[in-house]
């Protein structure tokens, strides 16, 4: 008895010859080559009728079914620029082949869209299999959110509504806050970041937005500002954030005052420049300008 093996899904090719009358299979086919396609091992066998009718001795084979291959992909979904294993067992001694060029028992993929890759094996005397396929899903990578801070710039202190468009998911901001709207006070100048992340897991490239503060400019109380010659005035500045200090400079830059009250005697006129110094840098200058009265 004759054997052949076939993979699962191939046809195998069975033929008698010697006959010179008419060949009946035990599929009941007559022929003297037929096709079968079994799913199991399965024994064929087949006689020769002659011409007189006269029946022959049976003869029989036997087909082996291998099993197909199975591939497995590790993960099947992933998100875009993300990759995945391809992997397969069941071709002992054989060579398997991926429709992507791709060699072996194991392959790394890394698709953009969902693909569907094949693999076959060819192993000796049995050819080539039918090829087995394995689909990689992939998802979307999610548009980069668009992020504003309204308003741009504030004072020491003061708050900004950060908002983040365009994302179908979750905003998650860099310093751990989730929602498309959060409010932050802030004490200097301040970049923040954000990505969006997908129903499916799937992460943006990240955003940013630059919340400004500017120091607030002092208010300073100079009445009046027209005095006589030797006579003393107090200035008194405001406005400052409530870690900053000030800085009293006179008209050649040279620091005459750290506080918030300031006494001095006029003796000619005089111009001074008050500032705010706190975790946002340095306010803008107020100018004082002081004349004496003639």
């Amino acid at each position: 008895m004759n054997t052949d093996s076939i993979y699962l899904g191939q046809k195998a090719t069975l033929t008698a010859s010697g006959c010179a009358g008419t060949v009946t299979w035990s599929t009941g086919q007559t022929a003297a080559s037929i096709q079968v396609s079994p799913t199991t091992q399965t024994f064929y066998s087949a006689f020769c009728t002659s011409a007189f009718g006269c029946v022959g001795v049976k003869d029989s084979l036997k087909v082996l079914v291998r099993k197909a291959l199975v591939p497995k992909a590790s993960p099947t979904t992933i998100c875009a620029g993300d990759s995945s294993v391809l992997a397969v067992a069941g071709c002992t001694g054989g060579t398997l082949t991926w429709n992507n060029g791709g060699v072996g028992t194991r392959i790394v993929v890394k698709p953009n869209v969902t693909t569907q890759y094949s693999v076959t094996c060819t192993q000796g005397t049995l050819g080539t299999s039918q090829p087995v396929l394995v689909t990689v899903t992939v998802n979307a990578t999610p548009t980069v959110p668009v992020l504003t801070a309204n308003p741009q710039n504030v004072k020491t202190g003061e708050s900004v509504t950060l908002a983040a468009t365009g994302c179908s998911g979750t905003i998650t901001w860099a310093h751990g806050k989730t929602g498309a709207n959060i409010t932050e006070t802030l004490t200097k100048t301040t970049v923040f970041s954000a990505f969006c992340t997908s129903t499916q897991g799937c992460k943006s490239p990240t955003a940013s937005v630059t919340a400004g503060v500017d120091s607030p400019i002092p208010i300073v109380n100079a009445t009046p500002n027209e005095l006589c010659e030797g006579q003393s005035l107090t200035l008194k500045v405001s406005g400052c954030s409530a870690t900053g200090t000030y800085e009293w400079r006179n008209a050649s830059d040279q620091l005459v005052n750290s506080t918030s009250t300031y006494t001095l005697t006029v003796t000619g006129n005089q111009t001074l420049k008050v500032v705010c110094k706190d975790s946002a840098g340095t306010s803008q200058p107020r100018i004082v300008s002081l004349k004496v009265a003639n």
